[in-house]
Protein backbone atom coordinates (compact mmCIF):
# COMPACT_ATOMS: atom_id res chain seq x y z
CA UNK A 1 0.00 0.00 0.00
CA UNK A 2 2.92 2.19 1.00
CA UNK A 3 4.41 2.76 -2.64
CA UNK A 4 0.86 3.46 -4.20
CA UNK A 5 0.91 6.52 -1.80
CA UNK A 6 4.43 7.84 -2.16
CA UNK A 7 6.53 6.04 -4.90
CA UNK A 8 7.29 8.71 -7.79
CA UNK A 9 9.58 8.67 -10.44
CA UNK A 10 12.35 10.19 -8.97
CA UNK A 11 12.74 7.52 -6.41
CA UNK A 12 13.22 3.71 -6.57
CA UNK A 13 11.65 1.51 -4.38
CA UNK A 14 13.75 -0.74 -2.16
CA UNK A 15 11.54 -3.88 -0.07
CA UNK A 16 12.69 -5.31 2.84
CA UNK A 17 9.63 -7.50 3.20
CA UNK A 18 6.04 -8.51 1.93
CA UNK A 19 3.15 -8.92 3.14
CA UNK A 20 1.60 -8.11 6.48
CA UNK A 21 3.09 -8.99 9.94
CA UNK A 22 -0.32 -8.15 11.80
CA UNK A 23 -3.17 -8.47 9.39
CA UNK A 24 -5.79 -6.98 11.48
CA UNK A 25 -6.16 -3.23 9.92
CA UNK A 26 -8.99 -3.13 8.07
CA UNK A 27 -8.14 -1.08 5.62
CA UNK A 28 -5.12 -2.15 4.43
CA UNK A 29 -4.94 -4.07 1.24
CA UNK A 30 -1.78 -6.43 2.31
CA UNK A 31 -4.21 -7.36 5.04
CA UNK A 32 -4.08 -11.38 5.04
CA UNK A 33 -1.01 -11.56 2.81
CA UNK A 34 1.86 -14.24 3.90
CA UNK A 35 4.44 -11.67 5.85
CA UNK A 36 8.09 -12.64 4.99
CA UNK A 37 11.58 -10.71 5.31
CA UNK A 38 13.67 -11.08 2.39
CA UNK A 39 17.21 -12.19 2.73
CA UNK A 40 20.07 -9.72 1.96
CA UNK A 41 21.11 -11.60 -1.10
CA UNK A 42 17.65 -10.96 -2.38
CA UNK A 43 17.10 -7.33 -1.57
CA UNK A 44 21.21 -7.05 -3.25
CA UNK A 45 19.64 -8.80 -5.88
CA UNK A 46 16.64 -6.92 -6.20
CA UNK A 47 18.67 -3.61 -6.08
CA UNK A 48 20.98 -4.94 -8.90
CA UNK A 49 18.29 -5.65 -10.85
CA UNK A 50 16.62 -1.82 -10.71
CA UNK A 51 17.33 0.12 -13.96
CA UNK A 52 17.09 3.88 -12.19
CA UNK A 53 17.97 6.65 -14.69
CA UNK A 54 20.66 9.30 -14.01
CA UNK A 55 18.11 11.73 -12.65
CA UNK A 56 16.77 9.92 -9.62
CA UNK A 57 18.43 10.49 -6.57
CA UNK A 58 16.41 8.75 -3.96
CA UNK A 59 15.08 5.44 -2.68
CA UNK A 60 12.35 4.56 -0.39
CA UNK A 61 11.74 1.85 1.44
CA UNK A 62 8.02 1.10 1.14
CA UNK A 63 7.51 -1.87 3.12
CA UNK A 64 4.54 -1.46 5.87
CA UNK A 65 7.34 -1.18 8.86
CA UNK A 66 10.97 -0.90 7.38
CA UNK A 67 12.51 0.67 10.44
CA UNK A 68 11.86 -1.54 12.40
CA UNK A 69 14.61 -3.34 10.55
CA UNK A 70 18.11 -3.63 13.07
CA UNK A 71 19.89 -0.36 12.38
CA UNK A 72 22.78 -1.99 11.17
CA UNK A 73 20.78 -3.70 8.69
CA UNK A 74 19.34 -1.21 6.92
CA UNK A 75 22.30 1.02 7.01
CA UNK A 76 23.99 -1.49 5.17
CA UNK A 77 21.56 -1.98 2.60
CA UNK A 78 21.74 1.87 1.90
CA UNK A 79 25.68 1.69 1.80
CA UNK A 80 25.02 -1.02 -0.60
CA UNK A 81 22.35 1.08 -2.74
CA UNK A 82 24.87 3.56 -2.74
CA UNK A 83 28.29 1.73 -3.91
CA UNK A 84 25.26 0.07 -6.48
CA UNK A 85 23.43 3.62 -7.62
CA UNK A 86 25.63 6.19 -6.44
CA UNK A 87 23.40 9.09 -7.78
CA UNK A 88 21.13 7.77 -4.89
CA UNK A 89 22.14 10.05 -2.20
CA UNK A 90 19.32 10.29 -0.18
CA UNK A 91 16.56 7.39 1.93
CA UNK A 92 13.44 7.48 2.92
CA UNK A 93 12.04 5.14 5.09
CA UNK A 94 8.25 4.08 6.06
CA UNK A 95 7.22 3.32 9.72
CA UNK A 96 5.00 2.79 12.10
CA UNK A 97 4.77 4.64 15.75
CA UNK A 98 5.50 1.42 17.81
CA UNK A 99 8.85 0.88 15.90
CA UNK A 100 10.01 4.48 15.94
CA UNK A 101 9.57 4.58 19.89
CA UNK A 102 11.25 1.39 20.23
CA UNK A 103 14.27 2.96 18.16
CA UNK A 104 16.72 4.43 20.40
CA UNK A 105 17.64 8.00 19.40
CA UNK A 106 21.63 7.61 18.84
CA UNK A 107 20.05 4.63 16.27
CA UNK A 108 18.03 7.51 14.55
CA UNK A 109 20.65 10.23 14.70
CA UNK A 110 22.92 7.32 13.11
CA UNK A 111 20.72 6.34 10.19
CA UNK A 112 20.31 10.26 9.30
CA UNK A 113 24.11 10.15 9.39
CA UNK A 114 23.95 7.65 6.87
CA UNK A 115 21.60 8.98 4.47
CA UNK A 116 18.54 9.12 6.11
CA UNK A 117 16.71 12.04 5.21
CA UNK A 118 12.77 11.50 5.60
CA UNK A 119 9.95 9.06 7.47
CA UNK A 120 6.91 8.60 6.54
CA UNK A 121 4.91 8.10 9.47
CA UNK A 122 1.41 6.29 8.82
CA UNK A 123 -0.63 7.70 11.69
CA UNK A 124 -4.07 7.23 9.75
CA UNK A 125 -6.54 9.52 11.96
CA UNK A 126 -6.13 12.21 14.98
CA UNK A 127 -9.68 10.24 15.91
CA UNK A 128 -8.99 7.44 18.69
CA UNK A 129 -12.19 5.76 17.95
CA UNK A 130 -11.24 5.60 14.40
CA UNK A 131 -8.01 4.29 15.29
CA UNK A 132 -9.66 1.82 17.34
CA UNK A 133 -12.66 0.73 14.96
CA UNK A 134 -10.24 -0.31 12.44
CA UNK A 135 -7.42 -2.01 14.57
CA UNK A 136 -4.66 0.05 13.66
CA UNK A 137 -3.34 -0.49 16.78
CA UNK A 138 -2.36 3.55 16.96
CA UNK A 139 -2.31 5.54 20.39
CA UNK A 140 -2.53 9.82 19.82
CA UNK A 141 -0.09 10.25 22.58
CA UNK A 142 2.34 7.79 21.32
CA UNK A 143 1.77 9.55 17.53
CA UNK A 144 2.95 12.70 18.94
CA UNK A 145 5.96 11.15 21.29
CA UNK A 146 7.27 9.07 17.94
CA UNK A 147 7.30 12.78 15.74
CA UNK A 148 9.28 14.06 18.56
CA UNK A 149 11.58 11.55 18.15
CA UNK A 150 12.13 11.90 14.28
CA UNK A 151 12.10 15.85 14.48
CA UNK A 152 14.90 15.73 16.94
CA UNK A 153 16.97 13.37 15.47
CA UNK A 154 17.16 15.71 12.70
CA UNK A 155 14.80 13.35 10.10
CA UNK A 156 11.95 15.44 7.78
CA UNK A 157 8.92 13.96 9.18
CA UNK A 158 5.87 13.31 6.77
CA UNK A 159 2.93 12.11 8.01
CA UNK A 160 0.41 9.88 6.05
CA UNK A 161 -3.38 10.24 6.98
CA UNK A 162 -6.21 8.26 5.40
CA UNK A 163 -10.07 9.93 4.18
CA UNK A 164 -13.05 7.48 3.71
CA UNK A 165 -12.49 5.15 7.76
CA UNK A 166 -14.94 7.59 9.50
CA UNK A 167 -18.33 6.78 9.93
CA UNK A 168 -20.74 9.62 7.92
CA UNK A 169 -23.82 9.30 9.76
CA UNK A 170 -24.24 12.99 11.79
CA UNK A 171 -21.31 14.66 9.67
CA UNK A 172 -18.66 12.51 11.89
CA UNK A 173 -16.79 12.15 9.31
CA UNK A 174 -16.17 15.79 9.01
CA UNK A 175 -15.65 16.01 12.95
CA UNK A 176 -12.88 13.01 12.74
CA UNK A 177 -10.99 15.44 10.03
CA UNK A 178 -11.42 18.26 12.44
CA UNK A 179 -9.89 16.50 15.07
CA UNK A 180 -7.18 14.87 12.56
CA UNK A 181 -6.17 18.52 11.57
CA UNK A 182 -5.54 19.29 15.46
CA UNK A 183 -3.54 16.36 15.91
CA UNK A 184 -1.23 17.03 13.25
CA UNK A 185 -1.09 20.70 14.88
CA UNK A 186 0.09 19.79 17.67
CA UNK A 187 2.91 17.55 15.63
CA UNK A 188 3.68 20.16 12.86
CA UNK A 189 4.94 17.56 10.53
CA UNK A 190 7.23 18.59 7.37
CA UNK A 191 4.40 17.30 4.87
CA UNK A 192 1.18 16.06 5.65
CA UNK A 193 -0.28 12.61 2.68
CA UNK A 194 -3.62 12.35 2.23
CA UNK A 195 -4.56 9.22 0.68
CA UNK A 196 -8.18 7.75 0.41
CA UNK A 197 -9.59 4.79 1.32
CA UNK A 198 -12.51 3.06 -0.37
CA UNK A 199 -14.67 6.33 -0.48
CA UNK A 200 -16.11 8.11 -3.51
CA UNK A 201 -13.86 11.40 -4.36
CA UNK A 202 -16.72 13.77 -3.59
CA UNK A 203 -16.56 11.74 0.24
CA UNK A 204 -13.02 12.20 0.44
CA UNK A 205 -12.63 15.87 -0.79
CA UNK A 206 -15.47 17.03 2.34
CA UNK A 207 -12.66 15.86 4.77
CA UNK A 208 -9.59 17.03 2.78
CA UNK A 209 -11.60 20.26 3.14
CA UNK A 210 -12.55 20.06 7.01
CA UNK A 211 -8.29 18.92 7.01
CA UNK A 212 -6.90 21.73 5.49
CA UNK A 213 -9.36 24.33 7.09
CA UNK A 214 -8.44 23.81 10.67
CA UNK A 215 -4.42 22.52 9.48
CA UNK A 216 -2.17 25.23 10.86
CA UNK A 217 1.56 24.07 9.59
CA UNK A 218 4.28 26.46 10.25
CA UNK A 219 6.20 25.46 7.71
CA UNK A 220 5.03 22.32 5.81
CA UNK A 221 3.37 20.88 2.73
CA UNK A 222 -0.19 19.00 2.12
CA UNK A 223 -0.19 16.77 -0.60
CA UNK A 224 -3.34 14.65 -2.07
CA UNK A 225 -3.59 12.36 -5.13
CA UNK A 226 -0.94 14.69 -7.53
CA UNK A 227 -1.32 18.01 -5.54
CA UNK A 228 1.23 19.54 -3.38
CA UNK A 229 0.87 22.87 -1.46
CA UNK A 230 3.09 25.46 0.62
CA UNK A 231 1.03 25.76 4.19
CA UNK A 232 0.88 28.72 5.33
CA UNK A 233 1.28 30.13 2.34
CA UNK A 234 -0.63 28.57 -0.22
CA UNK A 235 -3.29 27.76 2.38
CA UNK A 236 -6.15 30.30 0.74
CA UNK A 237 -5.28 29.14 -2.45
CA UNK A 238 -5.84 25.58 -2.10
CA UNK A 239 -9.01 26.70 -0.10
CA UNK A 240 -10.44 28.37 -3.52
CA UNK A 241 -9.05 25.41 -5.46
CA UNK A 242 -10.59 23.09 -3.38
CA UNK A 243 -13.92 24.36 -3.63
CA UNK A 244 -13.66 25.28 -7.17
CA UNK A 245 -13.03 21.46 -7.70
CA UNK A 246 -15.72 20.41 -5.44
CA UNK A 247 -18.56 23.24 -6.31
CA UNK A 248 -17.30 23.91 -9.86
CA UNK A 249 -16.65 21.86 -12.84
CA UNK A 250 -14.90 18.76 -10.98
CA UNK A 251 -12.34 18.52 -13.52
CA UNK A 252 -9.67 17.30 -10.99
CA UNK A 253 -11.48 15.51 -8.91
CA UNK A 254 -9.79 12.38 -9.24
CA UNK A 255 -6.66 13.92 -9.36
CA UNK A 256 -7.07 14.29 -5.59
CA UNK A 257 -7.21 11.00 -5.06
CA UNK A 258 -4.32 9.64 -3.20
CA UNK A 259 -4.90 5.60 -2.98
CA UNK A 260 -7.74 3.16 -2.52
CA UNK A 261 -8.97 -0.39 -2.26
CA UNK A 262 -11.80 -0.30 -4.91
Amino acid sequence: MNKDIIFNNQSINIELASGCCKGRCRFCTDCGKNFRVFSLAEIKENIDSINAESFVSQAVFSCEDSIAFPTNFIIEVMNYVKEKKPHIKEFSICAKTQAILMKPAEELMLLRENGLSKIYHKIISGDQSVLDENLADENLDEQIEAAEAVKKAGIELSQIIYTGLAKKHMNTHVLSAILTAKHLNAMQPDEVISAAYGTNPLDSLEEIQAVTESLNLENGYFSSGEFRFKFPEQKNYFSAFLFETMHGSGVYINQFQGVSND
